[in-house]
Order: structure tokens, then C-alpha cells, then sequence
């Protein structure tokens, strides 16, 4: 087998009261997102390739993405790769993997956000539903801080839906902020090129 395990910090990321929920039903969506972290093959780092599509046991497929030497399974990055164990190999990942269409309330959403490619390379689209919000501004940050773009998208009372050229900013990790009125909502982003 090969497995994409989660950090810590990775369930904890997850919106308050959604690891509670999947447990309490272990047969339900909870199965599903187990078996979307597990491949029913033996595969090291070094038998992962850019844009390989690797089915998992629940029969749905995960992206590999490989990018100056930073590896991600869909939008999560691989931090400690190759642990080989008597029965195969376990890969840490630093973000859930949630399969396409399971039984959970939007999961793919953290905390009110969702973007996609994560990881980007020139262009990245920004969802949030926001519910009748004022003062809407899209930010984002590099690593250190630094603000690097920003939009004024005024008052918003459906669903945001912005796609970002990203083709400039070197790659790297970043911080997108939508800020309203009464709440701010983040994520994390990575750039590869």
C-alpha cells in the first residue's frame, strides 16, 4: 500500500466541528476520505511523475504535481516522503485529501473558501459564499508578509467567484484573505513553476 497521511496540524485546519461529525459516523464520508488516502500499490517519491493520475482504493484518482523538487497529492504538499513500513510505503501530507462529491457539507471549503489549483501556476480561481457582505477585499500575501495583490470587489450578496492571474509571483507559499465587513477568512496557497 501506499498512504498520504495527514499531519496533526492538517486535522486541526479543519473547520471546528467537522473531525467530531466524520467520527461520529465511521461508516459514512469518514470511510471515504480514508480510502481516498490510500493506493493499493508500493510507490516511492521516486515513482511519482508531473500530472500522473493515481487511482485510490476508493476508485477515485488523486493529481500528482511536481514542481523544483516540492511534490503535492491534489492541493497537499508531500513534507516527509518514502516511510517504508513492512506492508508499503507512507507519505506525509500537510492537508486532507476529500474526494469529489462526498457526504459533507461543502469539506472542501475551509472556512468559507475555496481555491483551486492548489498548487497554481498561472492562474487560480477564488470561491466563497458570503451571504449579503459589504467592504469586500481579496488579498493576498507572500510568506513574509508582504502584500503582493489586493481587490476591491465592493458588497457582495451571492456567491464570489474571481480568477487571479498568479503567472508573476514567484513561486512560493501564500496567503489569500478575503476580508469583509465582519469576518476574514484565509488559506493557503502554493505557487510552482
Amino acid at each position: 500500500f501506499t498512504v498520504f497521511a495527514p499531519t496533526d496540524d492538517a486535522f486541526a485546519a479543519l473547520p471546528d466541528g467537522l473531525l467530531d461529525d466524520l467520527l461520529d459516523d465511521p461508516t459514512g464520508a469518514l470511510t471515504d476520505i480514508l480510502l481516498y488516502h490510500v493506493v493499493g500499490a508500493f510507490a516511492l517519491s521516486t515513482d511519482l511523475s508531473d500530472g500522473q493520475m493515481i487511482t485510490t482504493l476508493l476508485g477515485e484518482d488523486v493529481v500528482v504535481t511536481i514542481a523544483n523538487g516540492s511534490v503535492f497529492i491534489n492541493d497537499a504538499e508531500v513534507i516527509i516522503a518514502d516511510l517504508v513500513a513492512d506492508n508499503g510505503v507512507v507519505h506525509v501530507i500537510d492537508a486532507v485529501l476529500v474526494p469529489v462529491g462526498t457526504n459533507v457539507t461543502d469539506f472542501n471549503v475551509f472556512e468559507g473558501i475555496n481555491i483551486f489549483p492548489n498548487p497554481a501556476r498561472d492562474m487560480v480561481t477564488i470561491e466563497a459564499n458570503l451571504n449579503s457582505a459589504s467592504n469586500v477585499t481579496l488579498e493576498v500575501f507572500n510568506i513574509i508578509g508582504s502584500q503582493v495583490l489586493r481587490y476591491d470587489l465592493g458588497s457582495r450578496s451571492d456567491m464570489v467567484r474571481e480568477t487571479l492571474d498568479v503567472s508573476f509571483l514567484p513561486q512560493g507559499s501564500y496567503v489569500i484573505t478575503l476580508r469583509t465587513s465582519t469576518d476574514v477568512i484565509t488559506r493557503k496557497i502554493n505557487i510552482v513553476r
